[in-house]
Protein backbone atom coordinates (compact mmCIF):
# COMPACT_ATOMS: atom_id res chain seq x y z
CA UNK A 1 0.00 0.00 0.00
CA UNK A 2 0.69 3.49 -0.64
CA UNK A 3 2.46 5.61 2.60
CA UNK A 4 0.56 8.41 1.10
CA UNK A 5 -2.49 7.00 2.00
CA UNK A 6 -4.00 3.79 0.52
CA UNK A 7 -7.49 3.71 2.09
CA UNK A 8 -9.12 0.47 0.91
CA UNK A 9 -10.99 -1.65 3.60
CA UNK A 10 -9.13 -5.15 4.21
CA UNK A 11 -10.69 -7.56 6.75
CA UNK A 12 -8.87 -9.86 8.74
CA UNK A 13 -9.81 -12.95 10.55
CA UNK A 14 -11.53 -11.94 14.49
CA UNK A 15 -9.56 -10.92 17.36
CA UNK A 16 -10.33 -13.03 19.37
CA UNK A 17 -13.64 -12.21 22.00
CA UNK A 18 -14.17 -8.36 21.96
CA UNK A 19 -17.45 -6.90 23.56
CA UNK A 20 -19.41 -3.83 22.28
CA UNK A 21 -17.51 -0.58 24.56
CA UNK A 22 -21.37 0.84 24.54
CA UNK A 23 -24.08 -1.94 25.09
CA UNK A 24 -21.42 -4.74 25.78
CA UNK A 25 -22.82 -7.25 23.20
CA UNK A 26 -20.48 -9.20 21.57
CA UNK A 27 -18.29 -8.79 18.68
CA UNK A 28 -18.52 -11.95 16.51
CA UNK A 29 -17.41 -10.75 13.39
CA UNK A 30 -14.26 -9.29 10.93
CA UNK A 31 -13.45 -5.89 11.44
CA UNK A 32 -15.39 -3.57 8.55
CA UNK A 33 -11.23 -2.04 8.09
CA UNK A 34 -8.24 -1.89 8.87
CA UNK A 35 -5.58 0.78 8.67
CA UNK A 36 -1.48 0.92 9.20
CA UNK A 37 0.19 3.62 10.99
CA UNK A 38 1.20 4.71 7.77
CA UNK A 39 -2.25 5.57 6.69
CA UNK A 40 -3.64 6.98 9.83
CA UNK A 41 -0.80 9.62 9.32
CA UNK A 42 -1.13 10.39 5.72
CA UNK A 43 -4.74 11.09 6.29
CA UNK A 44 -3.87 14.22 8.05
CA UNK A 45 -0.55 14.84 6.81
CA UNK A 46 0.67 13.01 3.36
CA UNK A 47 4.58 12.45 3.11
CA UNK A 48 4.77 14.21 0.12
CA UNK A 49 3.47 17.62 1.66
CA UNK A 50 6.03 17.30 4.82
CA UNK A 51 7.77 14.50 5.21
CA UNK A 52 8.62 15.67 9.39
CA UNK A 53 5.34 16.41 10.23
CA UNK A 54 4.30 12.93 9.24
CA UNK A 55 7.43 10.84 10.44
CA UNK A 56 6.36 12.59 13.71
CA UNK A 57 2.48 11.69 13.21
CA UNK A 58 3.06 7.96 12.16
CA UNK A 59 5.33 7.73 15.28
CA UNK A 60 2.78 9.09 17.96
CA UNK A 61 0.09 7.14 16.05
CA UNK A 62 2.34 3.23 16.36
CA UNK A 63 3.09 4.55 20.42
CA UNK A 64 -0.87 4.81 20.57
CA UNK A 65 -1.39 1.49 18.76
CA UNK A 66 1.34 -0.22 20.46
CA UNK A 67 1.77 -1.53 16.95
CA UNK A 68 1.09 -0.65 13.56
CA UNK A 69 -2.36 -1.66 12.63
CA UNK A 70 -5.47 -0.55 13.90
CA UNK A 71 -9.47 -2.31 12.97
CA UNK A 72 -12.82 -1.19 13.09
CA UNK A 73 -15.58 -2.93 14.39
CA UNK A 74 -19.59 -2.28 14.21
CA UNK A 75 -21.49 -3.34 16.85
CA UNK A 76 -24.62 -4.85 15.61
CA UNK A 77 -26.74 -4.51 18.64
CA UNK A 78 -26.16 -0.70 18.85
CA UNK A 79 -24.28 0.35 16.17
CA UNK A 80 -21.52 1.45 18.23
CA UNK A 81 -18.32 1.77 16.04
CA UNK A 82 -15.25 1.27 17.83
CA UNK A 83 -11.12 1.21 16.55
CA UNK A 84 -9.66 -1.60 18.54
CA UNK A 85 -6.91 -1.42 20.14
CA UNK A 86 -9.46 1.19 21.98
CA UNK A 87 -7.39 3.68 22.41
CA UNK A 88 -7.53 7.31 21.89
CA UNK A 89 -5.21 10.28 20.65
CA UNK A 90 -2.80 11.09 23.49
CA UNK A 91 -1.44 14.71 23.95
CA UNK A 92 1.37 14.40 21.84
CA UNK A 93 -0.76 13.13 18.87
CA UNK A 94 -2.99 16.04 18.80
CA UNK A 95 0.00 18.36 19.47
CA UNK A 96 1.27 17.09 15.94
CA UNK A 97 -2.34 17.54 14.63
CA UNK A 98 -3.33 20.98 16.15
CA UNK A 99 0.02 22.29 14.59
CA UNK A 100 -1.99 22.47 11.05
CA UNK A 101 -5.77 22.92 11.94
CA UNK A 102 -7.37 25.50 14.65
CA UNK A 103 -10.53 25.80 16.24
CA UNK A 104 -13.87 26.05 14.62
CA UNK A 105 -15.44 29.43 14.95
CA UNK A 106 -18.98 28.32 15.22
CA UNK A 107 -20.68 24.97 15.07
CA UNK A 108 -24.83 24.41 14.39
CA UNK A 109 -25.03 22.67 18.21
CA UNK A 110 -23.82 26.06 19.64
CA UNK A 111 -26.88 27.47 18.34
CA UNK A 112 -29.49 25.02 19.20
CA UNK A 113 -27.87 24.96 22.65
CA UNK A 114 -28.35 28.23 23.19
CA UNK A 115 -31.95 28.64 21.74
CA UNK A 116 -33.57 25.29 23.24
CA UNK A 117 -31.74 25.01 26.23
CA UNK A 118 -29.45 28.59 27.50
CA UNK A 119 -32.74 30.70 26.17
CA UNK A 120 -34.99 28.55 28.65
CA UNK A 121 -33.31 29.77 31.86
CA UNK A 122 -34.16 33.16 31.55
CA UNK A 123 -32.72 34.13 34.82
CA UNK A 124 -29.51 32.83 33.18
CA UNK A 125 -27.02 29.99 35.71
CA UNK A 126 -23.93 27.94 35.63
CA UNK A 127 -22.31 26.24 32.35
CA UNK A 128 -19.57 24.64 31.92
CA UNK A 129 -18.06 23.53 28.82
CA UNK A 130 -15.72 20.46 28.58
CA UNK A 131 -12.99 21.13 25.50
CA UNK A 132 -13.82 24.54 25.33
CA UNK A 133 -10.97 25.22 22.79
CA UNK A 134 -10.45 29.24 22.40
CA UNK A 135 -13.81 29.70 24.03
CA UNK A 136 -16.08 30.27 21.52
CA UNK A 137 -19.00 28.78 22.27
CA UNK A 138 -18.95 30.55 25.66
CA UNK A 139 -18.44 33.65 24.22
CA UNK A 140 -21.79 33.66 22.86
CA UNK A 141 -23.59 32.94 26.03
CA UNK A 142 -25.68 35.64 27.26
CA UNK A 143 -26.03 38.13 30.04
CA UNK A 144 -26.73 36.10 33.22
CA UNK A 145 -24.56 32.95 32.73
CA UNK A 146 -21.66 32.16 34.40
CA UNK A 147 -18.72 30.75 32.15
CA UNK A 148 -16.48 28.00 33.35
CA UNK A 149 -14.36 25.55 30.76
CA UNK A 150 -11.36 22.69 31.18
CA UNK A 151 -8.44 22.98 29.36
CA UNK A 152 -5.15 21.51 29.30
CA UNK A 153 -3.11 23.78 28.32
CA UNK A 154 -2.29 26.81 30.77
CA UNK A 155 -1.29 28.79 28.48
CA UNK A 156 -5.07 28.07 26.96
CA UNK A 157 -6.55 28.76 30.63
CA UNK A 158 -4.74 31.90 30.80
CA UNK A 159 -6.58 33.34 27.70
CA UNK A 160 -9.71 32.14 28.30
CA UNK A 161 -9.58 33.70 31.92
CA UNK A 162 -8.97 37.12 29.95
CA UNK A 163 -12.30 36.58 28.49
CA UNK A 164 -13.91 36.03 31.89
CA UNK A 165 -14.01 32.56 31.71
CA UNK A 166 -13.05 30.59 34.74
CA UNK A 167 -10.94 27.63 33.60
CA UNK A 168 -10.04 23.82 35.50
CA UNK A 169 -7.19 22.12 34.67
CA UNK A 170 -9.49 18.81 34.20
CA UNK A 171 -12.78 17.32 35.26
CA UNK A 172 -11.06 15.86 38.70
CA UNK A 173 -10.16 19.15 39.56
CA UNK A 174 -13.57 21.03 38.83
CA UNK A 175 -15.05 18.20 40.57
CA UNK A 176 -12.99 18.70 43.93
CA UNK A 177 -14.68 22.29 44.10
CA UNK A 178 -17.42 22.39 42.31
CA UNK A 179 -19.51 19.42 42.58
CA UNK A 180 -23.18 19.46 42.18
CA UNK A 181 -22.34 23.28 41.14
CA UNK A 182 -23.45 23.15 37.05
CA UNK A 183 -26.49 24.03 35.72
CA UNK A 184 -25.39 22.61 32.33
CA UNK A 185 -22.64 21.03 31.00
CA UNK A 186 -21.66 20.67 27.38
CA UNK A 187 -19.29 18.69 25.54
CA UNK A 188 -19.20 19.13 21.68
CA UNK A 189 -17.26 17.16 19.74
CA UNK A 190 -14.98 15.37 22.14
CA UNK A 191 -16.79 12.14 22.98
CA UNK A 192 -15.69 10.73 19.84
CA UNK A 193 -12.02 10.78 20.55
CA UNK A 194 -12.01 9.28 24.05
CA UNK A 195 -11.52 5.61 25.02
CA UNK A 196 -12.76 5.87 28.66
CA UNK A 197 -16.01 7.70 28.14
CA UNK A 198 -18.03 6.63 31.04
CA UNK A 199 -15.14 8.08 33.36
CA UNK A 200 -15.96 11.42 31.52
CA UNK A 201 -19.86 11.32 31.72
CA UNK A 202 -19.65 10.21 35.61
CA UNK A 203 -17.35 12.96 36.60
CA UNK A 204 -20.45 15.23 34.47
CA UNK A 205 -22.88 13.66 36.61
CA UNK A 206 -21.00 14.62 39.82
CA UNK A 207 -20.67 18.30 38.56
CA UNK A 208 -24.39 18.78 37.41
CA UNK A 209 -26.73 19.90 40.48
CA UNK A 210 -29.89 17.25 40.61
CA UNK A 211 -31.94 18.11 37.44
CA UNK A 212 -29.03 19.86 35.85
CA UNK A 213 -28.40 19.13 31.57
CA UNK A 214 -25.99 17.41 29.53
CA UNK A 215 -25.50 18.25 26.28
CA UNK A 216 -23.51 16.48 23.80
CA UNK A 217 -22.56 16.60 19.92
CA UNK A 218 -20.59 13.73 18.02
CA UNK A 219 -20.39 12.82 14.73
CA UNK A 220 -23.09 10.60 13.61
CA UNK A 221 -21.76 6.84 12.93
CA UNK A 222 -23.71 5.98 9.54
CA UNK A 223 -23.54 9.26 7.90
CA UNK A 224 -19.58 9.04 8.61
CA UNK A 225 -20.08 5.46 6.60
CA UNK A 226 -21.55 7.04 3.72
CA UNK A 227 -19.14 9.88 3.64
CA UNK A 228 -16.33 7.37 3.56
CA UNK A 229 -18.42 5.05 1.04
CA UNK A 230 -18.76 8.03 -1.61
CA UNK A 231 -15.84 10.34 -1.45
CA UNK A 232 -13.45 7.21 0.17
CA UNK A 233 -12.11 9.38 2.92
CA UNK A 234 -12.54 7.09 6.35
CA UNK A 235 -13.13 8.17 9.54
CA UNK A 236 -9.88 6.71 10.97
CA UNK A 237 -8.49 6.15 14.21
CA UNK A 238 -6.92 6.93 16.53
CA UNK A 239 -8.16 10.57 15.62
CA UNK A 240 -12.26 9.30 15.94
CA UNK A 241 -11.94 6.17 18.11
CA UNK A 242 -15.20 6.13 18.56
CA UNK A 243 -18.44 6.12 16.48
CA UNK A 244 -21.77 6.84 17.00
CA UNK A 245 -24.76 5.82 17.18
CA UNK A 246 -28.22 7.56 18.99
CA UNK A 247 -28.73 4.08 20.08
CA UNK A 248 -25.24 3.76 21.60
CA UNK A 249 -25.10 7.23 22.93
CA UNK A 250 -28.60 6.69 24.73
CA UNK A 251 -27.49 3.60 26.15
CA UNK A 252 -24.28 5.03 27.89
CA UNK A 253 -26.01 7.94 29.06
CA UNK A 254 -28.73 5.73 31.02
CA UNK A 255 -25.34 3.64 31.86
CA UNK A 256 -23.90 6.65 33.91
CA UNK A 257 -27.04 8.11 35.33
CA UNK A 258 -28.58 10.32 32.29
CA UNK A 259 -32.45 10.15 30.98
CA UNK A 260 -32.10 10.98 27.24
CA UNK A 261 -34.57 13.22 25.01
CA UNK A 262 -34.70 12.11 21.40
CA UNK A 263 -31.48 12.87 19.66
CA UNK A 264 -31.34 15.83 17.28
CA UNK A 265 -29.74 15.05 13.98
CA UNK A 266 -27.72 18.01 11.99
CA UNK A 267 -29.82 19.48 9.46
CA UNK A 268 -28.49 19.11 5.92
CA UNK A 269 -27.16 21.18 4.17
CA UNK A 270 -25.10 23.25 0.62
CA UNK A 271 -21.97 22.99 3.00
CA UNK A 272 -22.21 19.50 3.88
CA UNK A 273 -22.10 18.75 0.49
CA UNK A 274 -19.56 20.54 -0.57
CA UNK A 275 -17.03 20.24 2.15
CA UNK A 276 -17.53 16.36 1.35
CA UNK A 277 -16.65 17.44 -2.54
CA UNK A 278 -13.59 18.75 -1.17
CA UNK A 279 -12.99 15.36 0.81
CA UNK A 280 -12.53 13.85 -2.60
CA UNK A 281 -10.05 15.75 -3.70
CA UNK A 282 -8.16 15.84 -0.53
CA UNK A 283 -8.45 11.86 -0.87
CA UNK A 284 -6.84 12.22 -4.45
CA UNK A 285 -3.72 14.14 -2.74
CA UNK A 286 -3.48 11.36 0.02
CA UNK A 287 -3.74 8.34 -2.43
CA UNK A 288 -1.54 9.64 -4.97
CA UNK A 289 1.74 11.53 -5.04
CA UNK A 290 1.99 12.38 -8.17
CA UNK A 291 -1.48 13.88 -8.91
CA UNK A 292 -2.60 17.45 -9.55
CA UNK A 293 -4.33 17.34 -5.85
CA UNK A 294 -1.23 16.54 -4.29
CA UNK A 295 1.21 18.65 -6.32
CA UNK A 296 -1.73 21.49 -5.68
CA UNK A 297 -1.14 21.02 -2.01
CA UNK A 298 2.73 21.43 -2.09
CA UNK A 299 2.49 25.07 -3.75
CA UNK A 300 4.02 28.05 -1.70
CA UNK A 301 1.78 30.19 -2.76
CA UNK A 302 -1.28 30.12 -0.05
CA UNK A 303 -3.50 32.02 -3.02
CA UNK A 304 -2.64 29.59 -5.97
CA UNK A 305 -2.94 26.87 -4.12
CA UNK A 306 -6.39 27.69 -3.57
CA UNK A 307 -6.96 28.49 -6.49
CA UNK A 308 -6.42 24.93 -8.32
CA UNK A 309 -7.25 22.96 -5.54
CA UNK A 310 -10.71 24.74 -6.70
CA UNK A 311 -10.86 24.46 -10.16
CA UNK A 312 -10.19 20.73 -9.12
CA UNK A 313 -13.04 20.29 -6.79
CA UNK A 314 -15.17 21.97 -9.46
CA UNK A 315 -14.43 18.97 -11.86
CA UNK A 316 -14.87 16.54 -8.79
CA UNK A 317 -18.15 18.56 -8.05
CA UNK A 318 -19.71 18.00 -11.35
CA UNK A 319 -19.56 13.94 -11.10
CA UNK A 320 -21.04 14.06 -7.32
CA UNK A 321 -24.49 15.87 -8.38
CA UNK A 322 -26.72 12.93 -8.60
CA UNK A 323 -25.44 12.13 -4.94
CA UNK A 324 -26.35 15.88 -4.10
CA UNK A 325 -29.10 14.89 -1.31
CA UNK A 326 -26.85 12.24 -0.18
CA UNK A 327 -24.25 14.30 -0.03
CA UNK A 328 -25.79 16.95 1.94
CA UNK A 329 -26.75 15.35 5.07
CA UNK A 330 -25.51 16.64 8.42
CA UNK A 331 -23.22 14.98 9.71
CA UNK A 332 -23.52 14.97 13.36
CA UNK A 333 -26.06 15.05 16.06
CA UNK A 334 -27.02 16.54 19.54
CA UNK A 335 -27.96 14.17 22.72
CA UNK A 336 -29.31 16.19 25.64
CA UNK A 337 -29.46 14.37 29.00
CA UNK A 338 -31.14 15.02 32.45
CA UNK A 339 -28.78 14.25 35.90
CA UNK A 340 -30.89 11.49 37.19
CA UNK A 341 -30.74 11.11 41.55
Amino acid sequence: MSRDGDYKLRTTAAHGSLNCPACGAGIDHQPAATYTADQAAAHFCPPSRNPDRYERLRKAVVEIWQGDSSHVFFCSACGFGFGWPHAGGNESYYGILHEQAGYPANRWEYGWTIREVVARATEGGTLLDIGTGDGAFLQQLPPGWHKAATEGSETNREMLRQKGIECFESLDTAASSHAGQFDVVTMFQVLEHIADFRTVLRGIWTLLRPGGTLVVSVPLASAMRMQEELTGWPDITPNHINKWSPEALETVFASCGFMADAPIEEPPGFRHAMSRVELITRRQAAASPGSLAARAFRLRSRAMRRYVLAGITAVNLLGCIPLWKTLSRGSSFVLVGMKMP
